[in-house]
Parts: structure tokens; C-alpha cells; sequence
């Protein structure tokens, strides 16, 4: 158990740093990839860079602006799609370990054909 107070010079302190030269445009779509990829629509995206408390994606949205992000966001979904967790069936084998799959909702825009469903396989927890 932890009973000592952190000293303001702590070096186990979480604390962000910025990076001199870093590439906001990397930035943008680092963030908008992770979470297109952990299934969040559109909209929640948003939120997440409009909201001042997430200090770094609302920066970016403040500097960049919103169809910036938007812009970004349209490419990203044309080559990842959309995502959504679901629970397997019943009869699966996870299902007794509350494991869920990710599957692909819609395929990336330049595919005409109808929505291609891609099924992970997601192995039992042991």
C-alpha cells in the first residue's frame, strides 16, 4: 500500500509532455485511428475532440479546426470502415469467459460491392 504523499518532483508523477516538432497532422490521425478502430461512430469522435477536457485532441481541434477534422475523419473511415464490438453467439466457445469479437461493419468506401462483414477470431481467456 502506497501512505506516502508524491512530492512535486517525483519522477513516478504521470505528467504529459509536448514534443518539439511533433506533427500535428500525425496527431490527428494517430487519435481518430485508435478510435475509429475501437468501434466509436462519428459522432462520439467528435465529441471527444470539441470536449476541453481531453486536453490534447480539443488543442488540436482548436488549432485545426473542425472540418479539418472531419476531413481527416472521411479518409480514415473510406480505408477502415466502421466497427462495432458484439458478443458472440450462445453456443461460441469464449462466450463462458464474456470474451467479445470485433467485427467490421462496412468495408472501405471504394468497395462498390455490398458491406463486407469480417469476423475476428477472439481466443478464450484462460
Amino acid at each position: 500500500m502506497h501512505d506516502k504523499c508524491p512530492r512535486p518532483d517525483d519522477p513516478t508523477e504521470l505528467v504529459g509532455v509536448g514534443i518539439p516538432g511533433g506533427d500535428m497532422d500525425e496527431m490527428v490521425v494517430g487519435l481518430l485511428e485508435e478510435f475509429i478502430r475501437e468501434g466509436w461512430d462519428d459522432e462520439q469522435l467528435l465529441q471527444l475532440f470539441r470536449n476541453p477536457f481531453y486536453r490534447i485532441p480539443h488543442r488540436l481541434y482548436r488549432l485545426k479546426g473542425e472540418a479539418y477534422i472531419r476531413e481527416v475523419l472521411a479518409k480514415l473511415r473510406a480505408q477502415w470502415g466502421y466497427w462495432e464490438v458484439q458478443q458472440p453467439p450462445e453456443e461460441a466457445s469464449c462466450c463462458a469467459t464474456g470474451e467479445q469479437e470485433l467485427i467490421q461493419l462496412e468495408g472501405p468506401s471504394q468497395n462498390t460491392a455490398a458491406p463486407e462483414l469480417i469476423q475476428l477470431d477472439v481466443p478464450p481467456r484462460r
